[in-house]
């Protein structure tokens, strides 16, 4: 998110939607042997940071299309990464816990399940929550991590309590407006946690409001000062969740 709109990443693309005018157009072009972009962070007012699920990591002038290399190496393979509100940028590896660096390339701390309370090494989705870090992983349910002591929660699946996480395969993760954190999950829809409870919402047959479409879940997005959760499915398209009616809109169209 940037103050006058939203980026996108493509295949060696960048996009920016406009609010003022509603218009989605090819913001810059860079020529990187087909980085396709899955993570934005923006890096400085005319850089991004850019991260591929297969290449790594880019820094990208918007304004000449040049991209470099960032001052750290993180590999090839990165799962996840995301820039919190201190400026630390936090990046998963795959296969290889959680790191966090500086904007000069120091890495800061890193967490691995044989260094820290970390449940999994394979780390698929973060974001911030009153300063600390919910980090969901494919296996290992939700990690909550305090950066300035180092200390890990873990919110996991337990067989038979009705309570706990529906599943421990976490695809991706919002914190809303309200301070909640929404959890989309493998096959298993998508929780609402909150201080003091959670609930899961999974499919329903197509046409029914109070349920999902389908139940695993790749993507979620509010809009600013709105209620309204927007849900991206594995194969029953979008989905629009109004939590004061607990109703769901269905986009079949979509899919």
């Amino acid at each position: 998110l940037v103050p006058d709109g939203i980026l996108f990443g493509g295949k060696d693309r960048i996009y920016k939607y406009s609010y003022k005018d509603s218009s989605l157009r090819l913001l810059q072009y860079f020529n990187a042997n087909s980085f396709k972009i899955t993570a934005l962070s923006v890096w400085d007012s005319k850089t991004l940071l850019c991260c591929s699920r297969w290449t790594g990591l880019y820094l990208v002038d918007l304004q000449t299309g040049e991209h470099r290399r960032p001052p750290f190496d993180c590999g090839p393979e990165i799962t996840s990464m995301i820039t919190d509100s201190k400026n630390r940028i936090w990046i998963a590896p795959y296969s290889g816990g959680l790191r966090c660096y500086s904007r000069d390339g120091k890495l800061s701390a890193s967490y691995t399940t044989h260094n820290s309370s970390l449940s999994n090494d394979i780390v698929l989705s973060l974001a911030e929550r009153e300063e600390q870090l919910w980090i969901g992983t494919d296996g290992g349910g939700i990690n909550i991590l305090d950066p300035t002591t180092g200390n890990i929660t873990v919110l996991e699946h337990i067989s038979g309590d009705n309570h706990s996480l529906p599943t421990n395969t976490i695809l991706c993760l919002h914190s809303d407006s309200a301070g909640n954190i929404w959890a989309g999950s493998k096959r298993e829809g998508v929780s609402n946690i909150r201080e003091v409870s959670m609930r899961t919402y999974t499919n329903v047959v197509l046409g029914h409001n109070k349920g999902l479409s389908q139940s695993t879940v790749l993507q979620l997005y509010q809009e600013p000062a709105s209620e309204e959760l927007w849900i991206a499915t594995d194969g029953g398209g979008i989905n629009k969740f109004i939590p004061s009616t607990e109703a769901f809109v269905h986009y079949p169209d979509t899919w």
